[in-house]
């Protein structure tokens, strides 16, 4: 039954490559949520043998001895240490998770439990997670066909999924450029709406102004500037990449914003707030402890 049901997903929902394992994880863990036939009859089964333990009256004695020995609550967590372990120790497919882990694993995975996105999108997603789109570099070097492994835009290295995401020189200005502009207006209409000024009813339709003001606030751009005219004004830094930040990279974007502060704070005679809004291409979000 679970065969043909990964199967039938696979059409449209699943990615025929991606980890198996992760597929029945828990969504607020980074899985899809499915259920298995198997281990739902399993867990009954456990939970069955549990009652006749529990169980005082005597015509349930001969029944003890056949009971499990495991309890419902051990077989669940020891089906869930396995999924986790079969899809984190995966040489190609674990490399994600282990990333995840050093993040915030709750934000990473709010967007797979909050289920706005079509399922075709949280496939695609979890595949480029798992590393399973058929870029070149996984045709040449784990499948094995015949023909080069480097980037069919820029030529020099190897076209593997973080590459594209977030390493390649020649679409740094066009489509990495277009993913930063998205999330600078996610951000931008989430403060117009929070401080009450002008914008669209979807965050995909709003179009940020330089400067916006009304008498409490103002906003300006290309940063992110928020000037609370009651206290102190800080300063909105994004930054996005698949694996997160790098520490030279992030020795280059605290010196920029150092820098940034310590003009508004001569300009306006008032101290500063620094918010970084930093998310991986992937969906990771780094600690704010760690930047």
């Amino acid at each position: 039954m679970d065969r043909k049901t990964h199967k039938l997903m696979t059409n449209r929902t699943l990615h025929r490559r991606a980890n198996v394992a992760r597929q029945y994880l828990q969504r607020n863990e980074g899985g899809r949520g499915l259920q298995s036939a198997e281990e739902t009859i399993r867990t009954e089964e456990h939970g069955l043998s549990d009652y006749i333990k529990n169980d005082e009256k005597g015509y349930n004695r001969l029944l003890k001895r056949l009971t499990k020995t495991r309890s419902k609550s051990e077989y669940q967590n020891r089906q869930k240490e396995t999924k986790e372990k079969d899809w984190k120790e995966k040489a190609l497919h674990g490399q994600y998770a282990k990333i995840a882990d050093k993040t915030d694993i709750k934000r990473n995975c709010k967007w797979i439990k909050n289920g706005y996105m079509k399922k075709e999108t949280e496939g695609l997603i979890t595949a480029a997670q798992d590393q399973a789109l058929p870029t070149r570099w996984r045709k040449v070097k784990i499948e094995k066909q015949s023909g080069t492994s480097l980037c069919r835009v820029y030529n020099e290295r190897d076209e593997t999924t973080f590459h594209i995401l977030s390493k390649c020189s020649k679409i740094a200005q066009t489509e990495y450029k277009r993913r930063h502009d998205k999330l600078a207006q996610l951000v931008h209409w989430n403060l117009c709406k929070r401080c009450r000024l002008q914008h669209e009813r979807n965050w995909y339709d709003h179009t940020a102004e330089k400067g916006l003001e009304n008498e409490n606030v103002k906003i300006f751009q290309p940063d992110i500037i928020v000037k609370d005219k009651g206290n102190e004004p800080y300063l909105d830094n994004r930054h996005s990449n698949a694996r997160g930040c790098k520490n030279r990279r992030k020795g280059e974007e605290y010196r920029k914003i150092s820098e940034h502060c310590r003009d508004i704070s001569r300009l306006w005679m008032t101290s500063t707030n620094v918010v970084a809004v930093i998310v991986g291409a992937l969906g990771t979000v780094v600690r704010l402890e760690e930047f």
